[in-house]
């Protein structure tokens, strides 16, 4: 089945002002006191204090980094795709999103004209007027759409000779591949780096061993469904094994257990080397780390040793 009738391309649009601006004159008192360089560094101000601004910017973070999990990067800059049997739920999902930033950005709409005047009083002789967009305007300058059209087809319904449609159908075609592969690649890099990641933590006894390494690493695998559109089989097959063999374990008994852990780790490292020989990818497998067994030999000769 084509990648048309598989998914569609969706773009992001997504901005707010910063209110931060960089302050010549402050910058220029600070390296004068300090007697620096004026190559080595600048005095950014914030000319906006509102925690409604800073709830905005962890929403964009947010939206931004649920874009990211949901879809795979196209061959255009800004442009992803998304698998055609999630668009409902990505409708949806988007529209709580921008339900949430309206209400957000209205309100710090209201707030603006008093958070101006605070600035006066925090920032001193540093205030500028300036630096400060016009309030009947404010709300415009944040900006949440998605845009959605399906993937191109090679079909080219205008005028043109049968040698000149041959070659943009070949150059499209080749384009269309060439996206096709990146997004296949982007998916396997990111089952590939946590999965790796885990499998060295696992693989050293002595290391803090993070929960980040194994929620990091569930995060994407419980994502495969919804970004495997091209219905890979060994992607399908890997997550399987990682959830049979690295998700049904507890955190702590995974982090205590050292048994348990070199067990896991050596299973987590076989599937490391799947992924490497699937994405043709070179793997170091060679224990950079003592493994535990080997711990407890040492510990035990240098025992004996010091007996002697």
């Amino acid at each position: 089945m084509p990648l048309d009738s598989k998914a569609v391309l969706v773009q992001l649009s997504l901005g707010m002002p910063t209110f931060r601006r960089l302050d010549k004159q402050a910058t220029n008192k600070v390296q004068e006191y300090f007697r620096m360089s004026n190559k080595t560094g600048s005095f950014t101000k914030r000319c906006i204090i509102s925690q409604t601004l800073d709830n905005i910017t962890d929403l964009e973070t947010k939206i931004r980094t649920w874009f990211y999990d949901s879809t795979l990067p196209w061959g255009m800059k800004g442009v992803h795709l998304l698998a055609s049997r999630n668009l409902m739920t990505f409708r949806s999902e988007f529209n709580k999103w921008k339900n949430q930033w309206n209400y957000d950005v209205k309100q710090f709409a209201y707030e603006y004209p008093q958070l101006k005047i605070d600035a006066t009083r925090y920032l001193g002789d540093s205030y500028n007027p300036k630096d400060y967009p016009p309030e009947e305007t404010i709300a415009e300058r944040f900006k949440l759409d998605v845009a959605i059209f399906p993937v191109p087809a090679n079909d080219f319904r205008v005028e043109l000779t049968d040698v000149e449609k041959a070659e943009l159908q070949e150059e499209l075609t080749k384009r269309k591949a060439k996206a096709e592969q990146h997004a296949q690649e982007e998916l396997q890099s990111r089952l590939y780096e946590p999965l790796k990641a885990l499998a060295t933590a696992l693989a050293d006894p002595t290391a803090v061993f993070r929960d980040s390494k194994v929620t990091n690493l569930e995060h994407i695998v419980n994502s495969i469904d919804k970004l495997n559109f091209m219905e890979d089989p060994t992607i399908d097959s890997i997550k399987a094994e990682i959830q049979a063999k690295l998700m049904k374990h507890n955190i702590n008994a995974l982090r205590n257990d050292p048994v348990l852990r070199q067990q896991k780790g050596d299973e987590a490292q076989e599937i490391v080397r799947k992924m490497s020989a699937f994405m043709g990818t070179p793997v170091d497998t060679t224990p950079t780390t003592p493994r535990y067994g080997d711990l407890q030999n040492d510990i035990a000769n240098l025992q004996t040793e010091e007996k002697e």
